[in-house]
């Protein structure tokens, strides 16, 4: 359910900023490339939040990027005021 895979999208997170790349990639393709685009605001924030520090942790800036750049528009189009700001600062992170 969206409680398993909302812990599952912030395990991923924790494994990628803790220099565990490849327990993080497991967990993103347990999740499924169709997460980013999910019709579930929730699930797709969480997801595109997670593989972004996957790519940023594996020296993938501009995938980063990218998913940075989708989950600010899918936040600022679903109203996330809260989460759009947070993910501006992630954006301007190096």
């Amino acid at each position: 359910g969206t409680t398993a895979f909302l812990a599952t999208a912030l395990l991923a997170g924790i494994d990628a900023r803790s220099g565990r790349l490849p327990e993080a990639r497991r967990r993103l393709d347990a999740l499924g490339e169709g997460a980013a685009s999910s019709p579930s605001v929730n699930r797709r924030l969480s997801y595109l939040r997670a593989r972004a520090l996957w790519a940023r942790a594996a020296g993938r800036d501009a995938f980063a990027r990218h998913d940075l750049e989708a989950a600010l528009a899918c936040a600022e189009s679903a109203g996330r005021t809260r989460e759009a700001a947070d993910l501006r600062r992630a954006l301007r992170e190096p």
